[in-house]
């Protein structure tokens, strides 16, 4: 912590539209967090007669912040309270540019309209009548005119996305650019993250936010995901990159590691029975084994049940009319059913197999505040970043790695401090209040979103 009058950085404020209109020049206090993947948010307190408070009050004003040369934060005002009399200040509160995500949906078919205007007809594909849903074994598949049989209602990947990162920004081109003209411009794709194809890792989708298809992604491979704007542009980016990763370990004799705490817990499951669609002897089954080698390391098996009826689309061909006949169990052993579908199908089943061993993993915590130093701090083109991966050494000398998810600001009384977090993401009560409102809106949807 160190002894300054004025908040070392630049603030700019625009209007809705991208105009720039100004810069707040000496705000009385700034509190707030830069979050990795997440929501980041910020409260600016300012004089109330201070002149750029009327660009503030606009409707969709927004504010972009550089600390060490550097962009740092990018977002819209939600909301201002302040005093009535003179010598009051006023407390301005920002959002960051990723609620893009979390207020945006993932439709299951974007480009198409959301009401069918048609009727189907036998062996002839039409999007006026598939609206959200997709004919994916082709025309042929489309059963009698007037019913959904062949088509399916979850979100259908283009055979050509491969990789994490064509898959995030396929999804936020198609729905926040093309659907919605939102004045988001998508960084070039460069194929970052693994081939998450093959395995099957592609998200089941179904009117699911951005925000959460997109974090499905980024988990599999670590990378992170910046939704801003540039200072002085008039466009919000979106980039997906790979965080660094610091190779020296921080020792608490360094004096960087401030505070901090570290946990493990025994793996909890080792094995899965995968249950699909179906009832009793009808019902599809499998199952997946840890490959990690973890039963023999541990000495222990752990089987656990998982529900994956859910996400399973059963596409029957035309000729099934009869339920009884509709068996799950036989449905990848039929010669009728299209390979495509049965791979859709079987991929649909593995993700929730594999969603489950990798919780069942046996889990290496740390949650660890750090303070800057005259050899590490946070931003600028040398400092950590972001996801940046940070080994710190315990007093045991054991090593514990895990990455900057978190980075607190606060201005204010004559301090600067800047604290990034490792790990777990500290208590911050406007990001609580964020996620909460975020939480409880997809919990609606996951109500809903399966009908």
């Amino acid at each position: 912590m160190s002894l300054v009058t004025y908040f070392p950085g630049r603030i700019d404020v625009y209007r809705n539209d991208f105009t720039w209109v100004g810069t707040i020049g000496n705000p009385i206090s700034i509190h707030g967090s830069v979050v990795f993947n997440g929501l980041s948010v910020f409260e600016i307190e300012l004089t109330a007669e201070d002149p750029i408070v009327s660009d503030l009050i606009e409707p969709g004003a927004r504010v972009t912040m550089i600390y060490r040369d550097a962009d740092l934060f990018s977002g819209v005002v939600t909301g201002l309270q302040g005093s009535l009399l003179r010598n009051g200040s006023i407390i301005v509160r920002l959002e960051s540019d990723w609620r893009l995500l979390t207020n945006t949906l993932a439709f299951v078919r974007p480009a198409n309209q959301v009401e069918a205007t048609t009727i189907s007809v036998k062996n002839e594909s039409h999007t006026t009548d598939q609206a959200q849903s997709w004919l994916i074994g082709g025309a042929s598949t489309q059963g009698t005119s007037g019913t959904v049989i062949g088509q399916t209602g979850y979100y259908y990947w283009n055979p050509s996305v491969i990789y994490a990162e064509t898959a995030i920004k396929t999804l936020i081109t198609e729905n926040a650019v093309t659907r919605l003209g939102r004045p988001v411009t998508v960084a070039t794709d460069l194929l970052r993250g693994g081939d998450i194809k093959t395995p099957g890792l592609l998200p089941t989708l179904r009117n699911e936010t951005l925000e959460n298809a997109c974090l499905e992604i980024l988990s599999l491979d670590g990378l992170g995901l910046k939704v801003q704007q540039v200072p002085r542009t008039t466009t919000i980016t979106a980039d997906v990159f790979v965080p660094s990763v610091w190779d020296m370990p921080l020792t608490t004799d360094s004096g960087v590691i401030a505070s901090g705490n570290w946990s493990f817990s025994y793996p909890t499951m080792t094995r899965t029975l995968l249950g699909g669609p179906g009832d009793i002897a009808a019902r599809y089954f499998k199952t997946m084994v840890d490959t990690t080698g973890l039963e023999a390391e541990y000495g222990d098996i752990i089987e656990v049940f998982r529900d994956a009826a859910s996400g399973a689309d059963l596409v029957w061909p035309e000729g099934i009319t009869v339920e009884e006949n509709k068996v799950p169990k036989y449905y990848t052993l039929r010669s009728d059913v299209p390979t495509n579908l049965k791979t859709n199908f079987i991929n649909s089943i593995n993700r929730v197999g594999v969603e489950g061993l990798s919780e069942g993993l046996p889990k290496y915590g740390i949650s660890a505040q750090l303070s800057e130093t005259e050899f590490f701090h946070f931003g600028g083109s040398d400092g950590v970043q972001l996801g940046d991966q940070v080994t710190v050494q315990g007093v045991t000398g054991a090593l514990f790695t895990d990455q900057i998810t978190q980075c607190k600001f606060e201005f204010g009384n004559q301090t600067f401090k800047v604290t990034p977090v490792m790990g777990k993401i500290e208590d911050d009560p406007n990001i609580q209040i964020a996620q909460t409102i975020a939480s409880l809106a997809h919990g609606q949807r996951r109500l809903s979103k399966d009908k």
